[in-house]
């Protein structure tokens, strides 16, 4: 499991990689939510962290929010988390403010949620890409826009291994959302972090299996267009 410690009965863990390196972060109540594995969270970043540069990266059922803040600190430019336990919001809400980013974490269902702020990123995206076509230079028209960090997003899903109340067939709708997510005009790339024993289709809707890399109980599965 992610490293923490247990001073005075609150459980912390730290960033371990990037600028904010050693930062520590509270965690809730494990009974509550799952912290991701550090040889998971360090493959992940380890892979992706060329082209979190720049990026949004958006948290799935986001517990502490520390994924989020991880790719924060390795250059992402904006990061969101998701979370529908009150009790773990509010502890994931404490850990964005010590960087300003309070209302990014967002306290919601991630099935209601998530094609929201995708939205929102989606106008954002469009309205820089306006206001720049309508400058005075010449945009080079052998440049791939899909290839410019400012419109990839990252969606991380941690979908709970235990099936608690409220998350009866969570990996279905986890496979359904994401097969919603065909229609966003920008470059997504999905990571699921999942139990090993389930094997993942090789398609999601417009999504393609890219890889997957197993780590004993937890396997992390990668898709994109």
């Amino acid at each position: 499991m992610a490293k923490f410690s247990k001073p005075a009965g609150t459980l912390f863990t730290q960033i371990s990689s990037g600028i904010y390196k050693g930062k520590k972060l509270a965690l809730p109540a494990l009974s509550s939510t799952r912290s991701t594995k550090s040889i998971v969270k360090g493959s992940f970043f380890d892979t992706w962290r060329a082209e979190l540069r720049g990026a949004a990266f958006i948290e799935c059922f986001g517990g502490s929010g520390a994924m989020a803040l991880e790719a924060l600190s390795n250059g992402a430019k904006n990061v969101y988390a998701i979370e529908k336990d009150a009790a773990a919001h509010k502890i994931m809400q404490k850990n964005f403010e010590l960087f300003g980013l309070g209302a990014n974490a967002i306290l919601g269902d991630c099935f209601e949620r998530l094609s929201e702020i995708l939205h929102e990123l989606q106008a954002d995206m469009n309205g820089r890409s306006a206001a720049n076509s309508s400058g005075s230079h010449t945009v080079n028209s052998g440049e791939n826009s899909v290839s410019d960090p400012a419109r990839r997003v990252f969606v991380y899903l941690d979908p709970p291994f235990a099936i608690r109340q409220g998350f009866g067939g969570i990996y279905e709708r986890v496979l359904v959302l994401i097969a919603r997510l065909g229609s966003a005009q920008c470059e997504l790339l999905i990571a699921i972090e999942h139990m090993s024993e389930l094997e993942l289709p090789p398609k999601i809707g417009d999504f393609a299996l890219l890889k997957s890399r197993k780590f004993g109980a937890t396997t992390m599965s990668y898709y994109a267009r």
